[in-house]
């Protein structure tokens, strides 16, 4: 399986101060997906929204439609396939990184002054198996102290 997804670039001056990545827990997918805050340097910052209006399509997610004989690949929908060839469509590009924007927002209101920064980054990620949560990265620490 893969699954198209995206990131956006948005352009803050941080308030003056240095941030760090930052992650905001939520469900996957749900209108309280994760949000995810990523500094690139020169103001300008990666946002993610694990929504399916934000970094998640509806259609992203895809499994091979062939046998080993005929293609183990998977084949993205045709409008995914348009972006990685051609590019998104200006109005997209707004819309997706104003509502990465308000995401972020909700947890760190002064954001919401950030703007659009340029195209986002996009791809698919393979997926292994059947469940995407598998992408999901935890951490364990063996004492009080790592």
């Amino acid at each position: 399986m893969v699954e198209f997804k995206a990131a956006y670039l948005t352009k803050w001056s941080g308030e003056g101060y240095y941030w760090p990545e930052v992650i905001f827990h939520g469900t996957r997918g749900t209108p309280n997906g994760m949000a995810q805050l990523t500094p690139n340097g020169c103001d300008v910052y990666q946002l993610h929204g694990m929504t399916k209006n934000i970094t998640l399509f509806g259609d992203g997610l895809c499994e091979s439609s062939g046998t080993k004989e005929t293609s183990s690949q998977p084949r993205l929908p045709s409008q995914h396939l348009q972006k990685i060839a051609s590019g998104w469509e200006r109005e997209e590009i707004e819309e997706r990184t104003v509502r990465s924007i308000n995401h972020v927002a909700q947890f760190l209101p002064v954001f919401g002054d950030a703007t659009v920064a340029g195209k986002p980054l996009f791809g698919a990620q393979q997926i292994p198996g059947r469940d995407v949560s598998l992408r999901v990265g935890g951490a364990v620490f063996p004492g009080p102290r790592y």
